[in-house]
């Protein structure tokens, strides 16, 4: 994958020639004029709507109509919000949320985490249904719900400032749905949209858009012709998806899902230009209404952890630290506690031997705990790039000790352990009829799924105490990136007419267990 966005930023001069199958997106972003803007400010006259119209014509053949609308209106709904928009896609109506605490969290300053927090919510009212449970409400995420939260996360995320350290709230709820697309793209774009009017400081605006490949026999070039934005009846026929999310000059967040034929590289790099140069129609309609009824942004504290303490910490610890490397640990706790006995030294020695530059730079054992993380991530890049060594002794191109044994369960129907160093997996599977396929209750999407994949991730498997308390999100990201993997070699209902679940349990963890989930 990131071989073919190389080759799709490297070949982006030729993108010209591929237009005529592309899905043309025109931007015209306007305030108080046209139709619900009118009425928008009339009453509410610092309110605004910005639209891009987009065409979803591909070659000859029109797609889900003539045009599709994407616009964000903010200024009458939800007034009290630091930021919001009621972001729109043809009849699909989503209304975003932006809130920020007013309280700030050293701690997360310190660690250089980003306190946010994202919510999804699809309404049944937004297709006209009542919920089928038996309080007749929505009750806790749906699988899908989450999904959703995950992918605007890791959208979002990346253009946070690490030193503002204030919980931050993206909330999304989608209040009608024509069923012609999936809400959770627009929610990305909406978020971003919100974020961009609201107070807290952000270096955005992102777009967000899928992209579907089909094979046809007088596509362009590789035999490939692209849909942007395609419905979900045209995303299922597809060969290839793309799922997008990316501001001016980079990519934020990949999903992507290929058929059992698979398709080549080139047409992954194609497929990833398109989708960027759609993604960069969505950001001018958020920076005019940024531009026109965005609040003033929060001033950011200064760096709690300075350049100065990281650069002391990375004088005095390097060698050390590039030493304890060296040892080539295979276990991680044996590493971590020699890591943290190192932290320990280190730190003291700093605190006793360089008193009056820590009192002049304020430093204490918490900055100083952080500036030595900092530290042992940069140690260990520098190692990487520069020397081809890993933390444990493998080089770039090594693959850790790899080993799978089938059977061993017994009573199941079917399992297998794999383990790939330290990682470890146990799959079962359970066959079942058509009766115990999951039956899905979404907007839009498939109405059932034949092949489920249950991922856990249990505490033991790191060692540590916690956990039980029910599904996490992780848990549900996780299993559909493995489950998705496992779709394109799952057999047709025609030829093979039953349910299938898979357990994945993860007894031991260090790197990539979902990869091991699919193994096993």
């Amino acid at each position: 994958m990131r071989r073919a966005f190389a080759l799709a930023r490297r070949d982006r001069g030729a993108a010209a020639a591929l237009q005529h199958r592309a899905v043309t997106v025109v931007v015209s972003a306007y305030f108080r004029a046209d139709y619900a803007t009118a009425a928008v400010t009339a009453a509410y006259p610092g309110s605004a709507i910005a639209a891009a119209t987009v065409s979803a014509r591909a070659g000859d053949r029109t797609v889900d109509g003539d045009a599709r609308v994407v616009s964000f209106e903010s200024g009458r709904l939800a007034r009290l919000t630091d930021g919001v928009v009621l972001a729109r896609a043809g009849d699909t109506v989503a209304l975003c949320a932006a809130t920020t605490s007013r309280d700030y969290d050293a701690s997360s300053a310190i660690k250089g985490f980003v306190p946010l927090m994202v919510d999804y919510r699809e309404r049944s009212y937004a297709k006209g249904k009542i919920p089928s449970t038996f309080p007749r409400r929505e009750g806790a995420p749906k699988e899908r719900e989450i999904l959703a939260m995950r992918v605007i996360d890791r959208a979002t995320r990346p253009l946070f400032a690490k030193e503002y350290a204030r919980e931050i709230m993206l909330q999304c709820v989608v209040m009608a749905s024509d069923g012609g697309e999936d809400p959770g793209v627009l929610c990305v774009n909406g978020a971003s949209a919100a974020l961009m009017a609201s107070s807290i400081p952000w270096r955005g605006p992102v777009g967000a858009c899928r992209v579907a490949a089909f094979a046809t026999a007088d596509g362009d070039g590789d035999g490939y012709e692209f849909v942007v934005s395609p419905s979900d009846a045209v995303n299922e026929d597809a060969d290839f998806t793309l799922f997008y999310a990316g501001n001016e000059g980079r990519a934020l967040m990949i999903e992507a899902q290929a058929n059992r034929r698979g398709v080549p590289e080139a047409v992954v790099a194609r497929a990833l230009r398109r989708a960027h140069d759609a993604v960069r129609e969505l950001l001018p309609p958020q920076l005019e209404l940024a531009e026109k009824i965005g609040k003033p942004k929060s001033p950011l504290p200064p760096p709690l952890v300075t350049k100065a303490m990281k650069e002391k910490m990375y004088d005095v610890a390097k060698a050390r630290i590039l030493s304890l490397y060296e040892e080539h640990i295979q276990d991680k706790h044996e590493r971590g506690r020699k890591m943290a006995e190192l932290q320990a030294q280190v730190i003291e020695e700093i605190i006793n031997d360089h008193a009056d530059w820590v009192s002049e730079s304020n430093a204490d054992e918490a900055l100083l705990g952080s500036a030595y993380f900092q530290t042992c991530a940069r140690v260990m890049r520098e190692r990487v790039l520069d020397d081809g060594v890993r933390v444990d002794g493998r080089g770039v191109r090594d693959l850790r000790a790899l080993d799978g044994v089938t059977g061993g369960m017994p009573v199941v129907h079917g399992s297998a352990l794999f383990e790939r160093g330290n990682t470890q997996a146990l799959a079962t599977v359970t066959l079942g009829s058509l009766e115990d396929q999951q039956r899905l209750d979404n907007l839009t999407g498939p109405t059932s799924k034949r092949l489920m994949l249950h991922y856990s991730f249990p505490s033991f498997s790191v060692n540590e105490t916690g956990g039980g308390r029910g599904i996490s999100r992780r848990e549900v990201g996780h299993g559909a990136l493995a489950e998705k993997s496992l779709l394109a070699v799952f057999p047709e209902e025609t030829t093979f007419p039953f349910a299938v679940r898979v357990n994945a349990e993860t007894l031991e963890s260090n790197g990539s267990p979902p990869l091991a989930a699919v193994c096993s």
